[in-house]
């Protein structure tokens, strides 16, 4: 049996966990926890963390299959997973890449990395503390504060970037030391939490209001309406039976007049072990991707220029409007030879609806923003839930209108995304990639079909380049600017998703007499619209 190794690696202790195929298929999360000191909060020697590394990793029991490693930490991961982008002084060890590096060498498998809140997301969300339709922060209390949000499935990452509640500054100091561990602790003698839950003296309850404005300010900012609170500071309260979330609602019963309704708090407790078990669902998900390793140039149909010999800036701009629509109407004639296979798949796709499966678009750059369209149209135009079209975007959703692909958004796993949906077999997948090359694209097919869900990608040839139940071909050929697929490659593309998604919803009984039957009456104009049914 394959087992994943999830390390949580915190500036004061590294935990680690082994975690079976079958724990994660039961969604159990009853596994052992070894810790051992990091050492990475009193030193900027990445040895001192491997040799933590390798005392935490002898404690563990021999024999097993290690297929993947997966690891939370509290520093700032970048996008792919595979390094540190910014570390906070208390994890200065975390800084030197070396320490990836010899783990990786170590089992000779992937090793991934995420942060530590966002770990713990994913744990709650495959665990069912976090509904589909839920906007929700989780809020790791510990030494710092960990911030995670999701909004119906998908992670917030305001300008790309993690949600840094802790980072947030106030003339009484950061939430990190107005929150955090440290200061309870320095509030009774010998440093002990649980002492300050058992007496509940002055010093909690000035804690305990600083925490509720600080969950409020949350709930504000982020437009959440709830709260998932995990950490040593639920561990601690639990040992004492100090009910830490009826007090926290009771505080928060009245809302802040920039809200609705009153934020909500809930405490899990699976607790600190949520950032083990999502490290080891990252693992899980992240354990038979396919290689990252990019076609040639040369046989990416995509990468060709139409005219090789002809210089565009000698041209009129009447002329080049004209090639540019005649290569469009190219583009479009070409897509018949693959509407027997869009009618298909648009059928099985009204199948797997019925039985309560859902939509999952995953795209980058020009595919993510057009796979964005037509997910965020259908609930609109006839009237399905919202969570059951959803568009991934390489990067991001929040920004994907608005900026460019950057760091190498392209080039990263979606697994991450992709496990916060919790996929079944239900569902169907619908990778978009003009080349077919993109990784974002490939790897979440490649988890898609390990999660049994049906699988199709659209790109511009029919080769495969991931395994999947199918592959519409645009034939969409060369652009008359090389590489430049938001042309005829992304007309082509949403010709084909509208077909899909039309022929789907027919096929559903969302029309009737030609006229959409189930629309969201939004505007006058669609009242009217309405009306004529």
């Amino acid at each position: 049996m394959n087992y994943f190794l999830a390390l949580d690696m915190g500036g004061t202790n590294l935990k680690t966990a082994l975690v079976s195929e079958d724990n994660i298929n039961a969604r159990d999360w009853n596994f052992e926890i070894f810790s051992t000191p990091s050492k990475a909060s009193v030193t900027d020697n990445c040895d001192a963390v491997a040799a933590a590394l390798e005392k935490t990793l002898s404690e563990l029991p021999p024999g097993d299959q290690i297929a993947a490693v997966g690891i939370s930490t509290a520093g700032i991961v970048n996008y792919a997973g595979n390094g540190m982008e910014r570390v906070s002084d208390h994890l200065a060890a975390l800084r030197n890449p070396e320490w990836i590096k010899k783990l990786s060498d170590k089992f000779s498998v992937p090793v991934t990395l995420i942060n530590d809140a966002d770990a713990a997301m994913i744990a709650a969300r495959y665990s069912g503390l976090i509904a589909p339709e839920d906007c929700c922060g989780l809020l790791a209390v510990g030494t710092g504060v960990g911030f995670s949000v999701i909004r119906k499935s998908h992670r917030i990452r305001p300008g790309r970037e993690l949600a840094l509640l802790g980072s947030i500054r106030t003339p009484l100091g950061d939430y990190n030391s107005l929150a955090g561990l440290t200061r309870l602790k320095d509030s009774v003698p010998n440093g002990d939490l649980k002492e300050c839950f058992k007496n509940h003296n002055g010093n909690l309850e000035k804690y305990l209001d600083d925490l509720t404005a600080i969950i409020t300010t949350a709930a504000i900012l982020y437009q959440i309406d709830r709260i998932l609170l995990i950490g040593g500071v639920v561990n601690a309260a639990m040992e004492c039976g100090f009910d830490l979330e009826a007090e926290l609602n009771l505080r928060l019963r009245k809302p802040a007049p920039e809200l609705r309704k009153p934020v909500r708090v809930t405490i899990s407790g699976l607790s600190t072990k949520l950032q083990l078990a999502g490290a080891a669902l990252l693992a899980w998900g992240s354990s038979n991707l396919p290689s990252g390793e990019l076609p040639k140039v040369a046989e990416m149909v995509t990468e060709q220029p139409l005219f090789p010999e002809l210089e565009l800036t000698d041209i009129p701009g009447t002329e080049l409007a004209e090639m540019l629509n005649d290569a469009e109407k190219q583009a479009a004639e070409n897509l018949s030879a693959s509407v027997n296979i869009i009618g298909n798949e648009a059928e099985k796709i009204a199948e797997h609806f019925r039985a309560g499966g859902r939509l999952i678009y995953l795209g980058a750059g020009t595919s993510g923003r057009l796979a964005a369209l037509d997910a965020v149209e259908l609930p609109c135009t006839y009237g399905i839930e919202e969570s059951r079209a959803v568009a991934l975007v390489a990067g991001g959703n929040d920004d994907a209108a608005l900026t460019i692909e950057s760091d190498g958004e392209e080039d990263a796993s979606s697994v991450p995304e992709l496990l916060l949906l919790d996929l079944t077999p239900q569902d169907t997948v619908i990778g978009i990639s003009a080349s077919g090359s993109a990784y974002y694209v490939r790897s979440g097919i490649s988890f898609a079909r390990q999660c049994g869900c049906r699988t199709i990608m659209i790109q511009e040839s029919e080769i495969k380049r991931v395994e999947c139940d199918c592959v519409i071909a645009l034939h969409s050929g060369a652009e008359l600017v090389a590489g430049s697929t938001r042309m005829k490659a992304g007309t082509a593309t949403k010709k084909a998703l509208n077909f899909l998604t039309t022929i789907a919803m027919i096929k559903l009984g969302r029309t009737r007499n030609s006229r959409m039957s189930n629309m969201m009456q939004l505007n006058e104009k669609l009242r009217r619209r309405a009306e004529t049914l």
